[in-house]
């Protein structure tokens, strides 16, 4: 009897529930024999999209591609298996002095998942996303061939893989870059905001922060529509933590 890998489906939002086969392994050969015994195949990483991604007939779990493969510490790249999540990316480059350059609202998320949907962070106004520090990935495409991808080799596919949601291939693996940093902590202030308009200006006023987020309260109505509170930190330096830290 065929093992049955019909199993329900749903991401971070619980809707929609689907019933799909999905299969996950770290042998590139038994990949490519998925995607070649299916017509149409969907790469999935750690399901903590809001909507319906990753919810196709037939579907590849990247779970199984957890493992790392290098990680230069002089200059700050790393290199792992796309179902590597960014919280274990963390968890081995902050004590080494690192950090991740873009991370968004959960570090839930797969390496693969990243660079699909090309997330962002609350730094997006100063660093951009996840794409502006990926050097390569390995791509399997639809033949079941794989191709490294960059910059400067088969960038097309590069750059439509990236934000491109799984519709060009499974990723295999990727490069990239990470950011220094000297502690673990973030230096933060929070400073209330009446209304829209006072919030806008000190998201203005603070554009030079590399983090920037605020909480809006919506159910204001009059002169406190949009009351606010903004939230702004950077990386902190040793000497601007006191001595029990």
């Amino acid at each position: 009897m065929k093992p049955n890998f019909i199993q329900k489906v749903t991401n971070w939002g619980n809707f929609p529930i689907v019933e799909k086969e999905m299969r996950s392994d770290d042998s590139f050969k038994k990949i490519k024999e998925f995607v070649l015994n299916h017509n149409e195949v969907i790469a999935r990483g750690n399901g903590r999209c809001y909507g319906d991604a990753s919810l196709g007939e037939n579907i590849f779990s990247s779970k199984k591609l957890n493992k790392f493969i290098s990680f230069d510490r002089l200059n700050g790249v790393i290199e792992c298996e796309s179902g590597v999540l960014l919280s274990e990316v963390l968890e081995i480059s902050v004590p080494q002095g690192y950090f991740l350059y873009v991370t968004p609202g959960t570090k839930f998320v797969s390496v693969g998942g990243a660079i699909a949907s090309d997330v962002h962070g609350k730094n997006h106004h100063a660093e951009g996303c996840f794409s502006e520090y990926v050097i390569e990935f390995k791509l399997m495409v639809e033949n079941g061939d794989i191709m490294i991808c960059s910059r400067e080799e088969n960038s097309d596919k590069f750059w439509s893989t990236i934000g491109g949601m799984g519709l060009t291939g499974i990723i295999l693996s990727a490069k990239f870059k990470l950011k220094n940093i000297e502690t673990s902590y973030i230096r933060q202030e929070s400073i209330k905001a009446e209304n829209l308009d006072e919030i806008f200006r000190l998201f203005e006023e603070s554009e030079s922060w590399t983090y920037t987020v605020a909480w809006i309260d919506c159910l204001q109505r009059g002169k406190n529509i949009g009351r606010s509170i903004l939230m702004r930190g950077e990386h902190a330096y040793r000497h601007e933590l006191s001595g029990n830290e």
